[in-house]
């Protein structure tokens, strides 16, 4: 991989992929995108993601150049609590659309390259991997690994249980609580592209879980790092945004410094019986696949922590009749 080329980081909501870009954040050889780019969702291909749905729409460079500008013109107004976006400076849109203009052809991967030229000229770097990470990209991997041959991709996932409770507690405090067949839907979606990419991305592809990065920190991003091809330096071990601390976009609102062991096991006290009874019928093969341990149901006819009187009612009547993955064909 040379040293022009991207990482992509792909994994669900709240599943740590923040946290992962950050521990690269402060690598010489390295520069990692603040913020979700969004750029092959904004060039019209159909994303299938609850969260990040989009319906197939026009793939001309007028639409994608627009569809970006919109996008970096609201990371220019800031952004919710909680999410992704650690950037804060403001980005020069005049210096994205003539770099846009200056094109060798209107293929998707130099309109790649004319936005990587335009992030590298905002974020000070003329060198160095690019690491890039949008929600969609596990589903999109494949076509992205077509367009951008000197790419690779590392998949975090995250124990389904604790990545809902994480997920609930974001939509709680910035919309309300969940529709839950949604949120697991979403989770849903990303371990079964989490699962097709391995067999069809090959060595490009590195899946790590957000468990062994909070447990054995060190030894995993050495691994990432060999992945990389980079050496291994102990800044990979401190989180950071633009080289400065990052304190972190967790939904406990606690600020933190380096790696935090505490989301391995503070989900359990906030896991309500219907979350449970969710994970347990929609992804119950995913946790044996992928390693996690299958927590028992109990009464999930008692609310969740902010869940009104709609919201309980649709999450559980839903359950009836939802397709169950925990039974055999």
């Amino acid at each position: 991989m040379s040293k022009e080329g991207t990482v992509f980081i792909c994994g669900a909501h709240k599943s740590g992929t923040t946290l992962l870009r950050s521990l690269l954040d402060g690598h010489p050889d390295l520069l990692a995108v603040p913020f979700e780019t969004h750029f092959f969702r904004a060039s019209g291909f159909w994303v299938d993601n609850d969260y990040k749905f989009h319906w197939p729409t026009s793939r001309d460079e007028k639409t994608h150049r627009d569809t970006l500008r919109t996008m970096l013109d609201k990371r220019n107004a800031g952004s919710r609590q909680f999410s992704d976006t650690a950037f804060q400076s403001v980005l020069d849109l005049d210096s994205f659309e003539n770099l846009w203009s200056s094109r060798d052809s209107d293929s998707l991967t130099d309109r790649w390259k004319a936005f990587v030229a335009f992030l590298r000229k905002e974020m000070g770097s003329g060198s160095g991997l690019i690491i890039e990470k949008s929600v969609e990209n596990a589903e999109m991997a494949s076509m992205i690994a077509a367009e951008i041959p000197d790419s690779k991709f590392i998949h975090i996932s995250r124990n389904p249980y604790a990545n809902l409770v994480a997920l609930r507690e974001f939509r709680r405090k910035n919309y309300t609580y969940p529709l839950l067949p949604r949120a697991i839907r979403t989770l849903y979606n990303n371990f079964y592209f989490a699962y097709r990419n391995q067999l069809s991305l090959g060595d490009r592809l590195l899946h790590i879980q957000f468990e062994e990065l909070l447990l054995e920190p060190e030894l995993t991003m050495q691994k990432v790092a060999s992945f990389i091809g980079i050496p291994f330096d102990d800044k990979l071990l401190r989180p950071t945004s633009m080289d400065k601390d990052w304190k972190g976009n967790s939904t406990s609102e606690k600020d933190f410094k380096g790696i935090d062991k505490a989301p391995l096991e503070n989900y359990k006290e906030k896991l309500s019986a219907v979350e449970i009874e969710f994970v347990n019928r929609a992804l119950g093969p995913v946790l044996s696949e992928f390693g996690y341990q299958k927590q028992a149901s109990g009464n999930y006819w008692i609310p969740g922590k902010g869940e009104g009187i709609r919201r309980y009612l649709y999450n559980r009547m839903y359950l009836p009749f939802m397709k169950r993955y925990d039974k055999p064909i």
